[in-house]
């Protein structure tokens, strides 16, 4: 992934100096108060991972029945790993790996309670190229935390036509990985890889690339292509 590449440097440059206006979105200040009015629901859907071999990363339910994507380079590379699942930094539970796939770094995790979850988001298939696009990111940066829920970013990105991941200026920290990346309807759109190596742009993983890998989670997380997904209060 470079994010250096023109497109996004355009991008960076022409937001900071002012000379790119999101003349297709609505001000600045409106799409702030969106991403906060959404916050509250978009982080409690968000959870913190620990693997068996003490790693920290981040997670999103997207079924009430508890399952969980996320991303691979936390765990060990094999399904039936048992990982430490901690919702909103307090409850603490376990899932099991039941997919994962190290080259694309994305893993679905099934939590081990049959009661589930009600704290699920559904899943974007709608794609935005836009180089003005708005997102917010959510993560549990460093671990686990008993004092918060998951802090949430507000920031701008595009889908890279070199990589066909998403390149966005939402800044994750050690223990984001895996952490949810959102629309302003409230849709998962992608899931956290990695920042780049200049430390400004972050990676993240479509999660088109879950239900080509495993058609079969399409009866099971709820996948649609437009509308808006979670209405704010």
């Amino acid at each position: 992934m470079h994010a250096t590449s023109t497109g996004f440097s355009i991008l960076m440059a022409g937001l900071l100096a002012g000379s790119i206006t999101l003349a297709d979105q609505p001000s600045i200040e409106k799409l702030e108060e969106r991403a906060r009015q959404l916050s509250p629901a978009l982080a409690a859907s968000t959870v913190s991972l620990k693997s068996a071999a003490g790693q920290w990363g981040s997670g999103v339910f997207v079924s009430k029945s508890g399952v969980i994507f996320t991303a691979a380079h936390t765990f060990s590379g094999k399904n039936g790993e048992t990982v430490r699942v901690f919702q909103n930094g307090k409850k603490s539970q376990t899932a099991t790996v039941v997919k994962i796939d190290l080259e694309k770094d994305i893993a679905v995790l099934k939590l081990n309670d049959s009661k589930g979850t009600d704290n699920f988001v559904n899943v974007s298939l709608a794609t935005n190229e836009a180089c003005t696009t708005p997102y917010i990111a959510a993560g549990h940066a460093t671990g686990f935390d008993p004092n918060r829920i998951a802090p949430v970013r507000f920031g701008f990105g595009y889908t890279s036509p070199q990589s066909g991941r998403i390149l966005s200026t939402c800044r994750v920290n050690v223990g984001d990985s895996g952490g949810p990346l959102f629309n302003l309807d409230g849709g998962l759109v992608a899931i956290h890889r990695a920042m780049d190596a200049s430390g400004k742009y972050t990676s993240h993983v479509p999660v088109t690339e879950f239900f080509t890998n495993w058609p079969e989670l399409a009866e099971i997380a709820t996948p649609v292509t437009a509308g808006v997904l979670l209405a704010a209060n």
